[in-house]
């Protein structure tokens, strides 16, 4: 009985760390190792009304990836 609780328990986390791999696998397949944006804050938070509500951000300065020559 206690060897049946222990293989479900190897089995369950086995098949969640399959399915764990799988998801980054298939990310990195879509999208490849090309990074899409990197940023650092660039200053405080601002807020500003827009439509009926407020909207706050934190400026980020942004280095967008190289282009990709066709």
């Amino acid at each position: 009985m206690q060897a049946d609780i222990w293989r479900i328990i190897l089995i369950t986390v086995a098949a969640s760390l399959l399915l764990l791999i799988g998801a980054f696998g298939a990310g990195y397949w879509f999208h490849g190792s090309q990074q899409l944006v990197a940023g650092v804050s660039a200053g405080r938070q601002e807020c500003s009304e827009q439509q009926g509500g407020t909207l706050c951000y934190i400026p980020v300065w942004a280095k967008l990836p190289p282009a990709k020559a066709e």
